[in-house]
């Protein structure tokens, strides 16, 4: 009797068992299933989604013409993804999903407002299972903000993320400045090492270019640094970068040798430009930073060359416009110019001060001079404008007496 019993509750068991993984099975198997996954997984990072021609399953790979996902301050456009995956049991099973390809037509990310609030780094990157996405497709991708927009397409990548880390591959990327190309490894827990590499080069078109670089560091702390080698000369740089920061890009490096204008137009003077840039992005998206220029071919004019000999300037800038706060210039055969200025988007205005200017170093069959005074000048692209007032020290009557 007892044995009996046990048979039957045995079969009993089996049977709900059975009956529960087969309304399981039917349950992932279904469109709208995968729909309250998403939309509960929306939920839970402070969004809301919108799906629009959503099917497929959970076993086998979905298909959408069009998902949003909306936050407070941001907007993701996806249209016309589609997934695949080999077995959703077999993933399970090994704790190793695998997502054969995610081919999306058009990713669009919109951030609409700044938020005031700084940013935290995430507590743990570390998936409960490992996943690999062995192909990455977008055909169109754009990021825009309230002040700027970018744009790329043709980006291929592959993603592993494992208990201790997160790799992404990139095998290219194509945007208006070139195509890029690299990779990216980041630690999976606090501090989240980071560690990586690109290129990036442009072989037609305007100045060709090849460039260079790596990442290191913390995810709170990036260090980029890199070289790139154009026609005109060649450029070093370094940025270090704060994502969870009052701004993002806290320090700015950047360096070139060799710079001749003259290779972007045939019609613009030579010259031999090493040029430094340093300084650092403001909370209010300021730039703050040093501008030094040596020319190693300094001439006059009517010889086809640049004048100036050094210049050392102080810079505020925004997007929109940029403050010179501290400009000296000194010429190749003797003279000194100072002053400030403004740029504007097609004007440029300077109020400056000279001493010991000569004119034969601007241009040279003018005759030798020693100008001291100040200018005012206005240029844009239909005029330019000169007020002021110079006197030559070298024609002024020698002093009689005390």
């Amino acid at each position: 009797m007892l044995m009996r019993r046990l048979l039957l509750w045995s079969s009993a068991a089996a049977l709900i068992l059975t009956l529960a993984a087969g309304a399981g099975v039917w349950w992932l198997g279904r469109t709208e299933s995968a729909a309250w996954l998403l939309q509960r997984l929306a939920a839970h990072l402070d969004g809301s989604l919108q799906l629009e021609g959503l099917r497929g399953s959970l076993y086998h790979g979905l298909a959408v013409d069009q998902a949003v996902f909306e936050t407070a301050d941001q907007r993701i456009t996806l249209r016309q993804m589609q997934t695949s995956w080999p077995s959703l049991w077999a993933s399970l099973r090994e704790r190793h999903i695998v997502v054969e390809s995610i081919a999306i037509e058009s990713l669009s990310i919109e951030q609409k407002i700044r938020s005031t609030a700084a940013a935290q780094p995430p507590a743990s990157l570390a998936l409960p299972l490992s996943l690999t996405v062995r192909q990455i497709v977008v055909s169109r991708l754009s990021y825009a903000t309230p002040l700027t927009r970018f744009e790329a397409h043709d980006l291929r990548a592959t993603l592993n993320a494992h208990a201790d880390a997160l790799a992404v591959s990139l095998q290219s990327l194509r945007t208006r400045y070139g195509d890029v190309n690299g990779s990216l490894r980041i630690g999976a827990t606090a501090p989240f090492p980071i560690e990586g590499q690109f290129r990036a080069e442009r072989r037609s078109g305007e100045l060709p270019f090849t460039a260079e670089g790596t990442l290191g560091g913390e995810m709170t702390r990036i260090g980029v640094g890199g070289y790139a080698t154009v026609e005109l000369g060649t450029a070093r740089g370094a940025l270090v970068l704060t994502p969870f920061g009052s701004t993002l890009v806290e320090r700015i490096q950047a360096a070139t040798e060799g710079f001749d204008p003259s290779k972007m137009r045939a019609d613009w003077p030579r010259a031999q430009l090493d040029i430094t840039l340093s300084g650092g992005m403001q909370a209010d998206d300021r730039f703050v930073g040093e501008l030094a220029v040596q020319n190693r071919m300094a001439g006059p004019v009517d010889a086809k060359r640049i004048p100036v000999a050094t210049l050392n300037a102080a810079i505020n800038a925004t997007t929109s416009n940029a403050k010179i706060e501290r400009l000296v210039a000194q010429l190749a055969r003797g003279g000194t110019v100072r002053g400030t200025g403004q740029y504007e988007p097609g004007k440029l205005s300077l109020d400056l001060t000279s001493d010991d200017l000569d004119l034969s170093a601007v241009w040279s069959s003018l005759h030798s001079t020693r100008l001291a005074g100040s200018v005012a000048a206005a240029l844009t692209e239909k005029s330019q404008q000169l007020r002021g007032t110079l006197r030559d020290q070298a024609r002024e009557p020698p002093r009689i007496g005390g």
